[in-house]
């Protein structure tokens, strides 16, 4: 195997698996809670890893269902996003994750080094006005959410939290202690043309964090500011970033 045909080895699989797919595609559809929050400011300073800075206790928490080609698999996507700075520049950290399927818990792991772990399927629940979702591990609740839709929102509802881009710290070990890879990188997937915003509209929301896995409970609102809810269309043009800093 020649090593453009190899695949991804850290830090689930050998790579003998080949690569993912990566071509360009259309995700059939994506609707997806966003609901802005602020948490403890103690445990959200606490989250954030050196050498990134702290800058505020807001958070997002995204819930997605995602409907792709069936090479690429359906499911449900969930991430907490939070603010830090690094190198004077404010973007996005995200501190833990949850995907339903493995397709997508090895490829925000090893493409974006999102701390992703898996959850039961999940989908969206409309009940009038309401659009709500419960979100479980093991069939064990970790995070109940509501939004409930009164008004259009803005394209950029986010850019406050989100920032310029993304942090990472992607970690890769090794059999020699003390030898292991810590980077930081900035990932992203390009958008093609074809990306549709269907619908956008926010609202009053509530959220709330009943599992004390990986403390999770600790991340329980203070105050719920805002939620959204977006229905797009979403072409992939594959995954680009930067390796900003490496050191073993």
């Amino acid at each position: 195997m020649r090593k453009h045909e190899e695949g991804y080895s850290l830090p689930l699989h050998a790579p003998s698996y080949g690569p993912r797919d990566a071509t360009d595609h259309e995700a059939i559809y994506h609707k997806a809670l966003w609901i802005k929050f602020q948490a403890d400011a103690q445990f959200s300073e606490w989250l954030v890893p050196e050498p990134f800075e702290y800058v505020s206790s807001t958070m997002v928490i995204m819930l997605a269902e995602r409907r792709q080609p069936p090479a690429l698999g359906n499911g449900f996507l969930s991430c907490i996003f939070m603010s830090v700075k690094y190198n004077g520049v404010v973007g996005s950290y995200v501190p833990i994750g949850f995907a339903s399927n493995d397709d997508l818990v090895i490829g925000y792991r090893e493409l974006y080094a999102f701390g992703v772990v898996g959850c039961d399927e999940t989908r969206l629940e409309y009940n009038g006005n309401t659009i709500s979702c419960t979100l479980n591990r093991h069939n064990q609740p970790i995070a109940r959410a509501s939004v409930f839709p009164e008004r259009r929102s803005e394209e950029n509802f986010l850019s406050d939290v989100l920032g310029h881009g993304t942090f990472q710290i992607q970690k890769i070990p090794s059999l020699e202690e003390g030898k292991e890879i810590r980077r930081i990188i900035s990932p992203h997937y390009r958008r093609g043309p074809n990306t549709e915003v269907r619908e956008q509209w926010t609202g009053r929301a509530a959220l709330e964090f009943p599992s004390s896995v990986w403390q999770l409970q600790k991340l329980n609102p203070v105050r719920v500011l805002e939620g959204f809810y977006r229905e797009m269309t979403i072409n992939y043009k594959g995954v680009e970033g930067k390796v900003l800093a490496e050191k073993s």
